[in-house]
């Protein structure tokens, strides 16, 4: 049970040593703080900035294909743990390089929609 607390102890202020200098680094003054821009910008009732649809769908297309460039990565990681922890079974071994192939090709389909979109979103909105 001493170990235990022991362990807690030490645990408990590894973290709050290790978080001590973000308190300190977001007490900033007024002054420094960043605010984010609206990509599109402006309201309703007052429209700024991107008012013609190709811009917007261009805007809204982009914000597709970035989420689902992060979930062909994350499907490439998982079929690398898969096949890291297939301990010998020729079964996991096999989904798992399956799981890497299908990805890196979503993720080329993907980069390749991307590059085309892009090409395509600026001829039109120039």
């Amino acid at each position: 049970m001493f170990k235990y607390f022991t362990f807690l102890l030490i645990l408990t202020s590894f973290f709050v040593a290790l978080l001590a200098p973000s308190f300190s680094v977001s007490a900033v003054d007024e002054a420094t703080v960043v605010k984010l821009q609206n990509p599109i910008g402006g309201t309703a009732e007052k429209p700024e900035g991107k008012t013609d649809i190709r811009a917007i769908y261009g805007t809204a297309i982009k914000a597709v294909l970035g989420i689902l460039g992060s979930l062909s990565l994350v499907a490439f990681i998982y079929g690398g743990v898969l096949w890291l922890t297939s301990a010998g079974s020729s079964e996991r071994i096999k989904k798992g390089l399956n799981s890497m192939l299908y990805a890196a090709i979503g993720m080329f389909v993907i980069f390749a929609t991307y590059g085309i979109l892009t090409t395509v979103i600026e001829g039109l909105t120039k």
